[in-house]
This record gives structure tokens, sequence and C-alpha cells, in this order.
């Protein structure tokens, strides 16, 4: 959504007020999703973190704790902001999440990459 932000042409000074209508509601929009999107993120990882999560994961993984607590805070940030780094350290955080999520359950990865314009990659299991 940041790259939408970023993306979206800012109306010229004489444009029409339907032009500045609709740019002002697609802005509105675009904010709105990214900071769901912010929120989900911070929802699912905790649910993860406080239902999955055991005593022993955190004995077996200890960067655990700081990583969830990162994401988090991370999260918020780029909530707060349309930094394009913002997110982007967001989805490091969030794959390296994934991954040790993945390792609990005894599950080796690998990256795809996700084909979507904004690109990344999508964290998945590979079948032993």
């Amino acid at each position: 959504m940041d790259q939408l932000i970023a993306e979206l042409p800012a109306p010229a000074a004489d444009a029409k007020p339907e032009d500045r209508s609709a740019y002002g509601a697609k802005l509105a929009r675009y904010t709105a999703v990214k900071e769901s999107h912010a929120e989900r993120v911070k929802a699912e990882v905790r649910v993860i973190w406080g239902d999955y999560f055991t005593p022993d994961h955190a004995k077996q993984f200890p960067q655990a704790h700081e990583l969830v607590f990162k994401i988090l805070k991370q999260a918020s940030k780029a909530r707060q902001g349309t930094a394009l780094a913002d997110a982007q350290e967001l989805l490091k955080l969030v794959q390296e999440f994934a991954e040790l999520f993945w390792q609990t359950k005894g599950a080796k990865t690998r990256r795809q990459p996700s084909l979507q314009k904004s690109g990344g990659d999508l964290v998945v299991p590979v079948a032993a």
C-alpha cells in the first residue's frame, strides 16, 4: 500500500474539484487498508506467539521473544507512516518469524517470489 500511495499522482494546483476528491478518496482508502494490514500482522503474530509457542519453543529459539517484539513495534511504525523502507523491514521480520515457526514444526522452508507488483518473497514449508 505504501507503494500505491507513493505512486498516486497528486492533483495539480488547478485540478478540478472532482479530481481532488478522487485523489483524497484513493489516499484515504490506501491508508485505511495499510493500517488494517499492519494491525492484522500484529494480531496474527500475537495469536501465534500466545497460543502456539510454548516455553520449550522459547528455550529452543531464544530469539523468538525479541523477534515478536520487533515485529509488533515495526508494524506500528509501518502503520504510522508511508516509508517503503518501514514496510520492507516489517516484511523481513515477518519472514524470519515464518521461518522460525516452521522450524518449530521440524520443517525446512524456502522463499518463493510472491509474484506481486511490490515484490517480496513468501516463506513456504518444503516437503521432506
